[in-house]
């Protein structure tokens, strides 16, 4: 079963853990520091690592009648940490004006004792515990054996874990996508389902974005350095033995912000993803507008599951981005919700769900095309979804500044 048809399923789980769940809540404070675009905004904020992938509100206070009133003109989600104190978010739900100083709260859950649920990525990759895979922590020995002697206090610091590549080596395994006007979605005529209209026009910002899908052995590095749960199907946290360049899967929305975190990067927006597809052409499928059995790796090839990362060479974008078509679906940082102009409501818009693209090994071409939109909860994992990361060009050109600083500082 594959994850369009597992999607109500994974709905019901999530209502069963939030009325199990016994996390209390506190507030988090940030405000708008700069307008990057009518899409993208910096935030200003005392704990930026807290709030990565967090939804807050906007809002400002008006006084009528003598009366206080909230104004809440738009909703944002914090995509990543792009300085000391600042974030960079993504708007939605825009109803009116944003302005530079307008305050933003987010909601954060403050995790008991006993809870297995992480309260943000930045918790699972300091040891939280993913709601999709929840760890049991061992007894300890003398909880087996009362008369064993406690173990000795360590007498030298845990080694540190290893870090990933710096920036500039991780750029090499990705692929600059040059930014710009770009039109996102089809018409109505041209949609087979009404959420991938109307078309409409967006301006991206300059991106890289890695060449393939995360592969296992990227996956197990970040495992074996932060002690991430592991994905369901793996028995330890090394790339089960011929699926090193496979790519990972069984892994949530949460599990891939962690792994993005970890390595100085961050999910892609669905605006992106859709871009680094279709580009200025806007084909339906990375090499044109009909679709080829042989192509890519999806129900049509009928090869079960999925195969190594660029495998299906003719499934690459005009940019050099292998795999959008097929192998495996790919979650985005993107909340679901309609394109601007849609006319075609749908309950799952106020829902906690975010938008996957891609097509998989497990669905047919309908679902392989660049424009369609699938959408699932968070906490969702399956053996057909996956992801890959991208960095902005503006955080790499961040990042290198503040290398270059410390290099001179310490010479």
């Amino acid at each position: 079963m594959h994850l369009f048809r597992l999607a109500w399923l994974a709905l019901l789980l999530s209502c069963v853990a939030g009325e199990l769940s016994a996390e209390s809540i506190r507030t988090a404070e940030a405000s708008v520091a700069r307008i990057l675009s009518s899409e993208k905004i910096v935030l200003q904020t005392a704990e930026p690592h807290r709030l990565v992938g967090r939804h807050g509100d906007i809002h400002y206070d008006v006084i009528a009648n003598g009366r206080r009133r909230r104004v809440v003109p738009a909703k944002v989600i914090v995509l990543d940490v792009i300085g000391e104190n600042e974030v960079l978010a993504e708007l939605f739900d825009a109803r009116g004006a944003i302005r530079p100083g307008y305050r933003v709260t987010f909601l954060l859950p403050v995790s008991g004792p006993a809870s297995d649920h992480p309260s943000s990525p930045m918790d699972q990759k300091t040891g939280g515990e993913t709601a999709s895979a929840p760890v049991t922590a061992a007894p300890s020995a003398r909880a087996d054996n009362p008369s064993q002697p406690p173990a000795a206090p360590a007498t030298e610091p845990p080694a540190r874990p290893p870090r990933p590549d710096n920036i500039m080596q991780q750029l090499e395994r990705m692929v600059y996508i040059p930014g710009g006007a770009a039109t996102i979605g089809v018409g109505d005529r041209q949609a087979r389902f009404w959420n991938e209209s109307p078309a409409h026009q967006v301006t991206i910002a300059p991106f890289y974005m890695d060449r393939h899908e995360v592969t296992c052995a990227e996956y197990a590095r970040f495992l074996q350095a932060t002690g991430h749960p592991r994905p369901a199907d793996w028995p330890g946290d090394h790339a089960p033995a011929g699926r090193e360049n496979i790519p990972v899967t069984h892994v949530s929305w949460y599990d891939a912000a962690a792994f993005a975190q970890w390595c100085g990067k961050r999910l892609p927006t669905e605006d992106e993803w859709e871009f680094a597809g279709r580009g200025q052409r806007q084909w339906l499928y990375p090499w044109g507008n009909a679709y080829h059995p042989e192509a890519a790796n999806s129900q049509e090839a009928d090869t079960g599951g999925p195969r190594p990362v660029g495998s299906r060479p003719k499934d690459q974008s005009y940019y050099g981005i292998y795999d959008l078509a097929g192998n495996v679906s790919e979650w985005t940082a993107s909340p679901y919700h309609p394109f601007p102009g849609n006319r075609h409501p749908e309950k799952e818009y106020t829902q906690d769900r975010r938008v996957v693209r891609g097509g998989a090994f497990s669905v047919t071409s309908v679902y392989c095309r660049l424009v369609f939109r699938a959408h699932l909860p968070p906490q969702y994992a399956a053996a057909d979804l996956g992801f890959r990361c991208v960095i902005g060009e503006a955080e790499v050109a961040f990042r290198q500044r503040n290398t270059n600083q410390k290099e001179t500082t310490r010479d």
